[in-house]
C-alpha cells in the first residue's frame, strides 16, 4: 500500500506523517509513505499511490489538480484533503474527494478519517477467484468494474479482461461490498469507484482510457442513487 503526504508546510506533513505511521505500524500491514512539498513532487515520483492526503493550497499544482493527475494512474485513489478554505468544496465534491480535514489538525479527527479510507482501501482490495471453465482468475475487487448478465453467463468487465462465469449475478452480489457495488438494472452490478455520470437512462463508466455504458432501469433508478449517495457521502461504511 502506497500512501502520499503533500502539502507545502513542514509541520503539516511531519504531524500527520506521525500519526499516520503510528496507526499503521500496529496493522502489521506493508506500507510506504511518501512526503512531498508539493503536487508537482508528487506526480513526477511516477509512484500510483492508494491512499493521499493533499493540502488543497500549494505553489504549483493545487490539491485538486494533483488529484485528478493521480487518479489517472489508480482510479480507485482515496483522497483526503487537508484544508482551511472553504471555497473548493464543490470542485472536490465533482472528485469524489472521501474526506475533508481541516486545519489546524486534530489528531483524533485524523486519525478516525485516515481509519476509514484504510477499511475502504481494504475493502475494495479484497482478492476474489473467478472460476471461468478449467481455468481460475485471481482479481482485487477494484479491478471489476462492473458485472453483466449476457447470453446466459455473467460476464466480469476489468480494463484488461472479459471473465465468463456460471455463477449468477445474485451471489456475486452476495459476495461483493454493497457500499462499493449496486445495481442500476436487473442485469448489471457495478463498481462505484468508476462511475463518470449516470442518469435514469444509462450509466457512464471510466478506468483508465476505456468508457463502459451500462443501462439503468426505472425500478432501480431509485434504490442505485440512493446507494450512489451513501457512497459519496461515506455514510454506511
Amino acid at each position: 500500500m502506497n500512501i502520499v503526504i503533500c502539502d507545502d508546510e513542514k509541520y503539516i506533513v511531519d504531524k500527520v506523517f506521525q500519526i499516520v505511521d503510528d496507526y499503521l505500524y500496529e496493522t502489521g500491514l506493508d506500507y510506504d509513505i511518501y512526503t512531498y512539498a508539493s503536487g508537482d513532487e508528487a506526480i513526477e515520483s511516477g509512484v500510483s499511490f492508494d491512499i493521499a492526503f493533499l493540502d488543497i493550497e500549494m505553489n504549483g499544482l493545487d490539491g485538486l489538480r494533483t488529484a485528478k493527475r493521480l487518479y489517472r494512474r489508480n482510479p480507485n485513489l482515496i483522497v483526503l484533503i487537508i484544508t482551511s478554505f472553504s471555497d473548493y468544496i464543490d470542485d472536490a465534491l465533482e472528485l469524489s474527494v472521501y474526506r475533508y480535514i481541516d486545519k489546524p489538525i486534530d489528531k483524533r479527527r485524523l486519525k478516525n478519517c485516515f481509519a476509514a479510507a484504510l477499511k475502504k482501501y481494504l475493502l475494495v482490495s479484497k482478492p476474489i477467484e473467478v472460476k471461468c471453465g478449467y481455468d481460475t482468475f485471481r482479481l482485487n475487487t477494484n479491478e471489476i468494474v462492473y458485472l453483466a448478465i449476457e447470453e446466459g453467463y455473467v460476464h466480469i468487465h476489468t480494463y484488461d479482461l472479459d471473465l465468463k462465469t456460471r455463477k449468477s449475478l445474485d451471489t456475486w452480489k452476495s459476495e461483493l461490498d454493497p457500499f462499493i457495488f449496486a445495481q442500476p438494472h436487473n442485469s448489471f452490478l457495478i463498481n462505484f469507484n468508476y462511475i463518470l455520470s449516470f442518469n435514469n437512462q444509462k450509466v457512464v463508466l471510466k478506468c483508465k482510457d476505456k468508457i463502459f455504458e451500462v443501462h439503468t432501469s426505472v425500478r432501480k433508478y431509485g434504490s442505485f442513487k440512493k446507494a450512489f449517495n451513501r457512497y459519496v457521502s461515506g455514510v454506511g461504511e
